[in-house]
């Protein structure tokens, strides 16, 4: 189960990286621009993640 949630934090971290530097590449800033709209993507997407974990956590019934 560790392994699923892993796995689905990662492909979502690498998502929004991608369509961050996607989003760079389009608007023509240069790498460093680039990495950077990534680091901010990837944060984002942590942030994002962490929330839904701890939602998913709260609605779990206590044993």
């Amino acid at each position: 189960m560790k392994l699923k949630i892993t796995a689905l934090i990662l492909a979502v971290l690498v998502g929004f990286a991608a369509a961050g530097m996607t989003f760079s590449a389009t608007q023509d800033l240069g790498f460093l621009r680039a990495l950077l709209s990534a680091v901010l993507a990837g944060t984002a997407g942590i942030l994002l993640v962490a929330l839904m974990v701890i939602a998913y956590h709260s609605m779990e019934p206590r044993k």
